[in-house]
């Protein structure tokens, strides 16, 4: 355990010179301001990533504490961003605490303290912060699904991270969850499927019977607005249910199909960047997740992930589904 801490701190708090590392290395940039006096960052040069002069202080350095597999990060974030990690309503922290399984505490209006608490599982809690520095809206950043070890970082008045090689759960390793529901306490399943569906970099295409649960909801629209293609395929019988998705995600410029033949269309799968199948009994709706037996597979096995996708691109150009337009 204390070989992991040592790892960790020194992946987010190493002391290696950031600009020398950046000359020798092609890498995406994270900065996230500490310094209270500054307001947006001054540019760099074209193409550099923004910055501050060194300013050493230990007390802008992350801390990390881990128990029991449980992962506890505070960092320093300028109070003026805490809105923007907030949202409109809280809708922004609630969905990024939804799709990576983890608790993010941020300081009351007014208060002088600008720490950041995201506190969940070893493996979530990083890719959580990083989504962070993408919500915050930092340049030259991309938020990963899985980290490689080749971060590093330095305090300039500012946390930086310097990402090299990302890598998706479609294009590492051999996937293969089975996923269950109804989401016991602890279990973290639907976290794991947030955080698959929302590990999407270039395109995602959904074929779900429906689509009311807003926490689904809030990451295809975070999707769309990072430039993920997506297309939606689903059933038009349930357009107009209570409750329904579909219409106001193609009002956002989404594209979404309906299928308007008599039998239903009851698939329930998604594609994500044509390497990452999630499939199942599983609706995407609240009761699906908190109450009903479900069950949920994600794999990017090649053979079954190109008979979906080709599955799905036959019923997209199916005369019977109809374009939705967004009400």
């Amino acid at each position: 355990m204390n070989s992991i801490k040592a790892k960790l701190m020194n992946l987010l708090c190493g002391s290696a010179n950031l600009k020398q590392e950046e000359q020798s290395n092609s890498s995406n940039v994270y900065v996230a301001p500490v310094n209270n006096h500054s307001s947006v960052p001054p540019h760099a040069e074209a193409g550099q990533s923004n910055r501050l002069p060194q300013t050493p202080d230990s007390k802008f350095k992350p801390n990390i504490t881990i128990n029991n597999g449980v992962m506890t990060m505070t960092m320093y974030v300028p109070a003026k961003f805490h809105g923007k990690i907030i949202g409109k309503g809280g809708a922004t922290i609630k969905c990024l605490q939804d799709e990576y399984n983890v608790k993010i505490s941020i300081p009351e209006r007014n208060s002088s303290d600008e720490r950041i608490n995201v506190v969940g599982l070893q493996e979530n809690v990083p890719k959580a912060v990083q989504a962070i520095g993408q919500t915050i809206g930092f340049r030259d950043y991309h938020q990963p699904a899985q980290m490689n070890n080749n971060i590093s970082a330095n305090v300039n008045g500012y946390v930086a991270h310097t990402v090299n090689n990302i890598t998706s759960p479609a294009s590492s390793c051999t996937t293969n969850q089975v996923l269950f529901f109804p989401d016991s306490i602890g279990s973290g399943a639907f976290g794991k499927f947030l955080s698959n569906l929302g590990s999407a970099k270039q395109s995602c295409d959904i074929a779900v019977y429906t689509i009311s649960d807003d926490r689904v909801v809030r990451v295809i629209e975070r999707l769309h607005s990072n430039g993920v293609k997506i297309r939606i395929i689903t059933e038009a019988d349930t357009l107009k249910d209570q409750g329904n998705d579909v219409e106001s995600l193609a009002r956002m410029g989404i594209d979404c199909k309906a299928d308007a033949s008599p039998a239903l269309m009851h698939h329930k799968f998604a594609i994500i960047d044509g390497q990452l199948l999630i499939s199942g009994s599983f609706n995407w709706t609240r009761s699906a997740a908190t109450a009903n037996q479900e069950n949920m597979v994600v794999s990017n096995i090649p053979s079954l992930v190109q008979q979906f996708a080709q599955e799905f691109e036959r019923m997209w150009n199916l005369q019977q589904m109809q374009t939705v337009h967004g009400r």
